[in-house]
């Protein structure tokens, strides 16, 4: 006994489960692809070489901001539109000028972005640095005199309007 029925058959690729079970697999390929290639193109920039080495320098560097801790330095940091980094420098007692300051603006992710300043002093007493191109966004900044033994460490928001100001001091 034969059946006949008048449900025409559909081919497999017309239907809906084959093509959902076929791309999982494929989004997993396409995005393991994808990973490689990030990983090709970028570099491990947060690893150090030297760790040993680097620890025992952070022990130097806690003393130099605990001197600028018990010195009361603060800077007050502003950046305007002209691209101009001002800093003014005050201390809890009586601070002796510096020929110049040198800052260090450090990406949070991005080595490639760090940038090296070196801040003149001005007839007001003032530190300044001109044409001081810094992207917006958030940086870490480090501030020393050459030849001293205090540091400044903190963070800095530079916005979008080129308007920033910021007093830095370590806690």
């Amino acid at each position: 006994m034969t059946y006949h029925t008048d449900t025409p058959t559909i081919p497999w690729y017309r239907q809906f489960w084959p093509w959902f079970l076929l791309a999982l697999p494929a989004t997993a390929v396409i995005a393991g692809i994808a990973t490689v290639i990030i990983a090709m193109q970028t570099h491990d920039t947060l690893v150090s070489d030297d760790y040993y080495k680097d620890g025992l320098a952070i022990n130097q560097d806690l003393k130099r901001e605990q001197l600028a801790r018990d010195m009361g330095l603060k800077a007050h940091i502003s950046v305007n539109r002209r691209n101009e980094l001002r800093i003014q420098m005050s201390a809890s007692e009586p601070l002796a000028a510096f020929p110049a300051l040198e800052i260090v603006l450090t990406h949070p992710t991005l080595a490639s972005m760090d940038i090296a300043l070196t801040a003149l002093i001005d007839r007001n007493g003032d530190y300044a640095v001109q044409q001081a191109t810094i992207p917006a966004g958030h940086w870490y900044i480090r501030i020393e005199a050459p030849g001293q033994d205090w540091r400044l460490n903190g963070s800095i928001l530079v916005s979008e309007d080129g308007d920033t100001q910021v007093v830095l001091q370590n806690r």
